[in-house]
Order: C-alpha cells, then structure tokens, then sequence
C-alpha cells in the first residue's frame, strides 16, 4: 500500500514540471496495466484492498488533484480509480467514493446544501471554500453554471462507470491446461503428482479435497495407509448423495474446440477407483465414468448447451440401488439450471473408501493418462459449491437457481430482504432469458413447476403474505447433519505449504475453508479444500454491495431530487438502476420499501426530462433494453443490450409506479414526444416476433395496462383538440417538450371518406395505443377489459361537439389538412379514436375465435384430418378465409349438416362480447357518431356479432331489431360503407366476405354480391324478422327515402344520393 500510494504522489509531484510529465505518464500506465479486469485475481485484487481506493478520494492526500482539469494526470487518475473501486471497495472507501463524486451535487453555488445526508454531506461542512468546482455567478444557462454541470457530469461518469462492473460474484478460475500434457508430456513425473506439478508450473488451476470423510484420516492427518480400501463411504451404500455447483465458461459453441469441463471427480487414493464427470464442449452434453464400467467407455446424458458468459447451476445427484450388495447399478441424474436433464442413467456402483479424494477442474491422472478423456482442459469460473449426504428434490435445484450465484449455501438467513418472492423473480426472469432454453420465460417456469411466479410482482403478491420464497416452496434448507462439505470463494483461510507430498516446498496454495466444519453435528465432514494454480481466486465487492450495508439504493435519491439537468439526471438513474441489477436485496429495497414510488414523487418535480431520462427508467422493468448516451458502446454494453425478441418484463412495480404513472410523464408538459416513445417500446416486448410475448402481455395485463391505454387514447384526443399548436421559438420547448402554451398538440387529419372506405386514419400516437391494447388482449382478456372498453367508447360520444365540421374549422392550425382536397371533412382526433376502438373490438372476437378454431384445427389435423388456415386480420378490411365465420351462426354448418367441432366454444367466446355490446350500446354509439367514418365502423361491428353471436341475435330481436336505429342510421345513408352492411345482413352475406368500396357503383355491387351468391349457393336461406316494420329491410327503405330528399339539393350530396340509390 504505501509503495502504491508514494508512486502515486511521485506522479504527481513529477508533473508540475514539464520536464517530468512523460515520466509520471508512465508510472501511471503501468498502474492501469496492473489494475486492469485480466489482473483480477492478482495485482488487482491487492490494490482494491490496500486502501488505495480512499487515498484516492480523501481530500488530504489525491482528492484535491482527482477532479482537477488543471492536473495532466486527471484523466488516469479517475481512471485508476474507476477500476479499483469497481472491483472491490471496503465500507469506509464506498463512503470516500461517494462523497467525492456525489457530495458536490448536493451543494448549491449560492445557498449551500440542497439537502442534507450524512454520509455524503457531513465531510462538506467547513470545507466548501476547499471544493475542487470553481463556481461562478455567470448565468449563462437556464440550469445554473455550465462548468460546474460539466464537472458535476464527469464525476457521475465516474461514479456510473464503477456501479457498471459486471462481475460482482466471488468465484474461483479452473483449468487451464490440456489432457495431452498431463497424459503424455509429463510421463516422467508421477502418475499421482502431476496435476500439482502442472499447477505449480502455472498451467493449471484445480481444487482438491484431500479426504470427503475427515474421520477417516489419522490423528496426524495423513492418509492411512493399511485400511484404505476396506469401507466404502457410507452414502455410495445407503443415502446418495447431491453436489451443487455454480458454474461460467467463455467457450463460444461451434467454435471446433475439444475439450471438456471436469466439474466432479472422486477418486481413491491409488486412483483405482473413481467416479467422474464432464461437459463435453464438442458435443456438448455432460459425460458421466465410474471406474467399475466394463466397457471403460463414458456414459453420454442427452444434448444439453450450456451457454458462455452466463452463470450456469449444475445440480448432480447419485442414488444408490435398493439392495446395495445385489444391485451393481446407480441412478445418476443432472439437473442444469434448476431444471432435470431428459433422462437419467444407470452408472455401474463403484466402491469408494472414506477418505477418497475429491477434485474439481481438473481430472484425476488415472482417467487423464488413459485416453478416454482428450483436448482441453478451458478456464472456467465456478460459484459455491456444497456436497449433502441426502438427494436434493427437483424443486430444491430450481430454489438455488432461483436465488443465484450468491446462493448462501448453510448461512441461509431469515432476512426479508432475502426471501422477496418479488424481487427474486425479477432476477429469476433475467437469468431464464439468457439460459439459452427453446421457448419463452413462462415455458421455463413451467418445466420447473412454477409457473405461479409468473404473477410476482403484482399488487397482491406484494403487499400480502405470499410474497415470499415460501409460498412456492422456494425457500431452500438445507439439513446440517447432512452436509459434508460447503465451500465459498471468499472464505480463503490462509496461505499453505504442501509438504506431505512434496520434499521441496516450492508448491503454494490458498485453502478453503468447509463450512461444515463451523459449529454443525455432523462428524462426517470432509477436510479443507486446497486450491492449487496461481492467479485463481476473484472476489470481488462492488458498489451495489457496498450500497446494501450502507442503507440500500434510497441513499441515492438526494441525487436524483438534485439532478438538475437532463444529463444529470440520466446518469442519476443510470447509476441507481445498476446497483439494483441482479441484486435481489437492493430490489427489495425498491420494491416494497416504496423506493419506486419515492422516485416518481421525485420524477415528478422535474420539468426536464428528455428520452434519456425515460430510457434509464424503461431499463429498470425490462431486461434486455439498454440505453447508452456514448455514441461508442463499450464492450459491457454489446453484452447487455439484446434484440427487442429477447426483451422480457421483469419488474411490474417499476413499470406500474414510474412508466405508467400519468402524473410523472404528464402529456401537458412533455407532448406526444415521450409517450410514443414509451409506447413503441411497449409494443416491442408484444410484438408477434417477440419470444416472450404472450409472457409480456400477461404481466403487462397484470399492471392495469389496459385502463392506461384507454386513458391515454382519450387524454390524448382531447389535446389533439384543446388549445394553441406547440411552440417551438424558444430553446426550452424544443428541448425538452413538444406542448405549446395551453398544452395542446397538433395533429395530420386524413379525410372521412378514405377513412369510412377502410383506410387507416394514420394517428401515429393513437394507433400505437390500438396496437398495444390488441397485442395484449390477445394474449389475456377478462370481462372487466369488455367493460373498460365499452365504456371508454361511450365516453368518446358523451362529450359536447366532439366531432361536428365546425370544430374542424375553428381548429385548423391544431388538426392539420393532409392531402389537396380542401374543404372536405376530416379525421378529428377523438372520433379517430372511437374507430380505433371499434375496429380493435372487430379484432378481437375474429382472432379469439380464429384461435378456438385452430385447436380444433390441430386436433383435426393430428387424426389425420385436413386443415384450416388461421387468415389474420384488419378491422374494417375483409378476410373472406375465415374457417369459422363464413355464414350465419344458426346455419355454422358443414356440408354434411353438423356444426363446426369448436362451435360451442366459439359462441361461448361471442357471447362474453354480446354481454357488454348489446343493442342497446350500440344504439347509443350510432346516436352519437357526427361522420360516417366510425358510425360505418360501429354499424359494420353490429353486423358481425349480429351473425356470429347466437346470443346477441336473440337479444337484438326481444330489443326491436333495428327499429331503434331508424333515426341514427339514415343520417348516413350516402356512406358506401353503411349502405354495403346493410345490404350484407339483408342478403345473408358474412360482412367479413365483403370488401369497403369507396363508391356505390352498381357493377361493382353485384360483382362482389354475386359471387358471394355462387359460394354459398342458391339454397341460402334470408335474415328472418318478427315484425317487418323493424326489419332491415325496413330501415334501406328508410336510408332510400332520405337520399329521395337530399336529390333536390344543389350540392355534393345530391350527386351522392343519386348513386346511393341506384
């Protein structure tokens, strides 16, 4: 330590000459080159615990020079401290860290501390003439001194580029070398020395157990030497036994590399006996041997990858047979992230003495120099690892899996922070996703039998009893008396010498200690582990941990309420969001401490926020979105950032308190700008693409997102109607807004007549609203989504002069002409989103009942059958493939007169709709359309339940049948679009057969109805009426008669209404 601290200040004592710069340059580089992440388990790991971190940032020795722009060596010296503190950081270096960098945030040039905190403001006190930020009273920004933002920016990067390192579980490097050396270059050492021969040349790591069983070594602790084949371990007889172990590799898969991953050998002291197995990277399946095989051949378990960069839990059980001295068999079963292999397999039973050793990384000489094993023995890294005396069940592997790398093993607490069912899942879902398993997350739980989790997170899983590992028998204990041995990377006990093999005392090694041996009842336990190799041991500490003892993640929030520009605030968010990833206690924390409700509270003071800020708070709930502000990514970020298929919704209280929450993105201050952008987001994690979609969609479902994007539809509307167009003269507005003065937003209008001919009224904001709610009701839909949905249309006609001409008018400069046709009417933004609703209504009874039909489709196709293609659909366009709605619901019969096999299952389905679109809705609808864009899209929806729905027909009859439409349906009778579906009810045709046409062209009509006529046959049978005075029939008389008036117009409907009526 003091060598590294008087290089240091050499460095920059050299500097303040010229002369001397290119020298401490260099004393600098070489301490970066010592500090660098390939140095971790050496140089690295020294100079993070030798206190290095705080000479850094005390202000009595390097504080004063870390910040300063004036200082050569600034640049590597934030440098050197970005490495150091994000590899390990002790409680009193964190404090030191975060008073250097965040404690100026938090001072305000002219009236002191913003806020007080102790740990980051209490070594401010007296000291602010001594601060490093040269303030200024120039008021050259709206956001106060511009130097001291930028000085305020370089320290968050600092801060953000420690809370950044990725690797902050303890673990152990292994292997290293190859089979070839050990087996054939190193014949002539000793068959039993040379695995610690090689590692003490540096070319191989492993870790050894001298003996499973401690009793069964001498009172000196050697081995014996005349008893050491005449018992056998005792659970290769009687219990089994299991072996867990945390595991990651960098081999990449097709890169032609053979070799294996050995993660378990046990084996005599002669190496005469053995069981040992491997990942076999070529062929990528794990590999099982027992020493009493007769073919001497390995036996392979079924094709299972393990993918690189990834932490990987490998849970191994041995069962012996029922009758031990009969039975020459033993079931061998490997169960890989919490989850069994296909198949388990038959070892032959090998006789293991007591004191047989255990080694891990490496294989024993006898199997390496016989040459069934061959290639590489890789680097690989491995977590915690333990070894009990009984047969762990399948839901006990995926409780380790569930927790992760840290899993405690037997120091299993009862802290709640631990034991959050919320906060453990969001990990959970995390890890799942980069597993590389076939299928989505809710496949994987399901193969785990947990799907349950899938609701973690929700409001009643959290604030309720059930929030708990417990509740789905998560909660892993683990029996003491059967542990034979636990070990952990960081409980390195001491530096050895071993001399009982060796003469010449040049082999160092770190020794592990078992925890076993601490204060539990089972005699049985096994010895130390010894770790052999050099540069093997990585234990790292960083921020988010460092965090946790000091409070947890509300230690950060003075730094967001101070952030006072974007950027600020941005890497403010950043930094608190990456010490809460893969951090279950941190989490916790946010979750059911209402830190995420603190911080929309805190979200919603600022006036500023621009789509960084959004982007850091999306990353909180989605895992795979990475925001970035450098324009060159670094390497941490091509790992992180994932193609929007991969992104999975894991934190339902970030997405409900921060990203739904209207009152942190208020549409008034922030415009369209930053919803959209939300919104496309969203729209990603459902896409069709998406391989978590349906997953998505169900926990998206679970936050309320439905009745959100109802609300924000109509919020929308009515700024697209209400008030001035956005300013954009001054630099504020076109910064970080796009709302005018009154809040109002401007819109392009397409024309009513494309639109009521099927044409798409293109609001971007509002159909990516439609898209979102569709993608997820398709996936889950509930009676109180009809309901939502029925009233939010109801509401879009309930409000005064929502849709005359005049509005379009007297609004021009908001809703802006599209097109040359001037002087036609146009799309107003609230009547675009009552045909937004009806058209995603019309989709969803046509896609639920194209997915009832589909079932029956496979069954179909399963006995041999033919099939049915499952057409898409549009709302408002037609699709003539349907294999279900192709005529009438009472005539839903095939040729040879039975109905479809899914047919009560789809009327049931139709009539959950028909329950909340009655008649009497739709006649309330239809009253209150001003143009005939929505009121043909409603009349058309009509039409289809109308046919589809058996339940709904006969409520329309006992309500009048279309008597009650007589004075809202006429008011439209030029519309093409209306007049098609009344002639399609009228003539028995399905509506979705029947294309939009633009103009009532008597050609066209009977060519579309014609060959309508040819499909179904002559034999098709009309629409029956009760009364004819409220038939169809009656209400085209009607629409007829009011086109007879409108011919003695002089004006455009004239022309209109002769064509109607031909």
């Amino acid at each position: 330590p003091d060598a590294a601290r008087f290089l240091l200040g050499l460095a920059t004592f050299l500097c303040k000459e010229k002369k001397g710069e290119d020298l401490a340059q260099s004393v600098l580089d070489e301490l970066l080159r010592l500090s660098k992440r390939s140095h971790a388990s050496s140089t690295l790991s020294q100079m993070a615990s030798c206190g290095l971190c705080w000479s850094l940032t005390n202000e009595n020795e390097f504080g004063p020079v870390l910040f300063s722009e004036a200082n050569p060596l600034q640049s590597k010296l934030v440098a050197l401290l970005c490495s150091i503190a994000a590899f390990a950081s002790s409680h009193v270096d964190f404090v030191g860290l975060l008073r250097r960098t965040a404690g100026p945030m938090l001072v305000n040039s002219g009236e002191g501390r913003l806020i007080k905190l102790p740990v980051i403001t209490s070594s401010l006190v007296g000291k602010k003439a001594q601060s490093s930020i040269k303030e200024s009273k120039s008021e050259d920004s709206e956001f106060g001194n511009t130097a001291r933002d930028d000085d305020i920016v370089s320290r968050l990067q600092v801060l953000r580029d420690i809370s950044r390192y990725p690797d902050r579980f303890p673990r152990l490097c292994l292997g290293g070398d190859s089979i070839n050396t050990i087996g054939v270059m190193m014949h002539q050492v000793k068959l039993e020395e040379r695995l610690k021969s090689a590692a003490e040349e540096g070319r191989l790591r492993f870790v050894e157990i001298e003996s499973v069983d401690s009793s069964a070594l001498q009172l000196d602790g050697t081995q014996p030497t005349e008893t050491s084949g005449e018992s056998i371990w005792y659970p290769l007889a009687s219990s089994g036994f299991s072996f867990s172990c945390w595991l990651r590799h960098e081999v990449t898969p097709g890169s032609g590399m053979t070799g294996n991953l050995y993660i378990l050998d046990i084996s005599a002291k002669s190496n005469s006996a053995f069981l040992g197995l491997w990942f076999d990277f070529q062929n990528q399946r794990f590999n099982v041997m027992s020493s009493a095989s007769h073919r001497g051949e390995p036996i392979c378990f079924p094709v299972s990858p393990l993918v690189p960069h990834v932490w990987h839990h490998v849970l191994i059980t041995y069962t012996p047979g029922k009758r031990t001295m009969m039975s020459r068999k033993s079931v061998f079963s490997i169960l890989v992230d919490g989850r069994p292999l296909e198949a388990e397999v038959k070892v032959d039973t090998v006789n293991l003495p007591p004191n047989a050793r255990v080694i891990i990384g490496a294989p024993n000489p006898a199997l390496a120099a016989s040459g069934i094993v061959k290639g590489r023995i890789p680097v690989w890294e491995m977590g915690p690892c333990f070894m009990l005396s009984t047969v762990l069940l399948e839901l006990d592997a995926t409780a380790i899996y569930a927790y992760g790398p840290d899993f405690p093993g037997l120091l299993w607490g009862d802290r709640p922070e631990r034991q959050s069912l919320s906060a453990t899942a969001t990990c959970l879902f995390s890890s799942l996703a980069e597993a590389g398993e076939l299928g989505s997350v809710a496949s994987a739980l399901r193969r785990r039998d947990i799907g349950k989790m899938e609701g973690a997170g929700s409001y009643m899983v959290l604030h309720s009893e059930n929030n708990n590992l417990a509740a789905l028998n998560l909660y892993c204990t683990i029996p003491p008396e059967s542990v034979i041995f636990g070990y952990q990377p960081e409980t390195v006990r001491w530096k050895v010498k071993n001399d009982l093999t060796r003469t010449d005392r040049r082999l160092y090694s770190e020794r592990l200690a078992n925890i076993a041996r601490v204060g539990f009842c089972n005699p049985a336990v096994a010895t130390d582990a010894v770790l052999y190799g050099k540069k093997a041991l990585v234990s790292p500490s960083g921020l988010s941990e460092s965090l946790r003892w000091a409070g947890g993640p509300n230690i950060l929030m003075p730094m967001i309420h101070a952030a006072n520009t974007p950027m600020t605030l941005s890497l403010s968010l950043q930094i608190l969001r990456e010490c809460c990833r893969r951090h279950p206690p941190n989490r916790q924390t946010m979750q059911s401490s209402k830190g995420y409700g603190i911080l929309a509270v805190l979200l919603q003071e600022k006036a500023f926020v621009d789509e960084h800020c959004l982007d850091q708070c999306m990353a909180f709930a989605i895992h795979g979105f990475e925001p970035t502000h450098s324009p060159e990514p670094t390497p941490d970020d091509d790992v992180r950032q994932l193609p929007h298929i991969h992104w999975v919704l894991t934190d339902l209280e970030a997405m409900k308190h921060i990203l739904l929450n209207h009152q942190v993105w208020d549409l008034k201050k922030y415009g369209p700008a930053l919803p959209l952008r939300l919104l496309s987001v969203l729209n990603r994690l459902v896409d069709h693409k998406s391989l978590h979609k349906a997953f998505n969609a169900r926990r998206l479902h679970m936050v309320g997102i439905v009745r959100w994007g109802l609300h924000l539809m109509l919020e929308a509307s009515e700024l697209y109607m209400a008030g001035d167009p956005p300013s954009f003269g001054d630099d504020t507005a076109g910064t970080y807004g796009a709302s005018g003065s009154s809040g109002g937003w401007s819109c392009d209008a397409s024309l009513v007549s494309e639109v009521s001919a099927g044409g798409d009224p293109g609001n971007p904001f509002l159909e990516a609203c439609k898209n979102l709610l569709r993608r997820v009701l398709t996936f889950m839909l509930t009676p109180g989504d009809l309901e939502s949905l029925s009233e939010a249309l109801i509401y879009t006609v309930s409000l005064p002069s929502q849709g005359s001409p005049a509005n379009a008018s007297k609004r021009g400069h908001v809703v802006r002409a599209v097109g040359e046709r001037e002087g036609e009417v146009r799309m107003l933004p609230l009547p675009t989103t009552r045909l937004y609703l009806v058209r995603l209504l019309e989709e969803l009874i046509v896609d639920g009942v194209n997915e009832i039909v589909a079932a029956a489709s496979h069954e179909t196709r399963g006995s041999g059958g033919g099939d049915h293609s499952v057409q898409p659909h549009a709302g408002g366009v037609a699709s003539p493939n349907q294999p279900y709605l192709v005529t009438p619901a009472l005539q839903a019969k095939s040729a040879d007169g039975l109905y479809h096999p899914k047919h009560i299952q789809a009327q049931a389905f139709l009539s959950a709709f028909a329950g909340f679109l009655n008649p009497v809705w739709f006649a309330t609808l239809l009253e209150g359309c001003r143009e005939e864009a929505s009121a043909s899209a409603v009349l058309r929806l009509m039409v289809l339940m109308l046919q589809a729905s058996s339940t709904f027909e006969a409520t329309f009859r006992e309500s009048g049948e279309f008597g009650p439409f007589a004075m809202s349906i006429p008011r439209f009778s030029t519309c093409a679009s209306i007049v098609i579906s009344l002639l399609s009810q009228h003539f028995g045709v399905p509506i979705l057969h029947i294309h939009s046409l633009s103009t009532l062209d008597p050609v066209n009509l009977c060519e579309v109805f014609d060959s309508e006529f040819e499909r179904e046959g002559e034999n098709t049978p009309l629409p029956q009426t009760v009364d004819p005075s409220n038939g169809i029939f009656a209400l085209i008389a009607e629409c007829a008669g009011r086109n007879m008036q409108l011919i003695s117009r002089d004006d455009e409907l004239r022309d209109k209404a002769v064509l109607a009526n031909r």
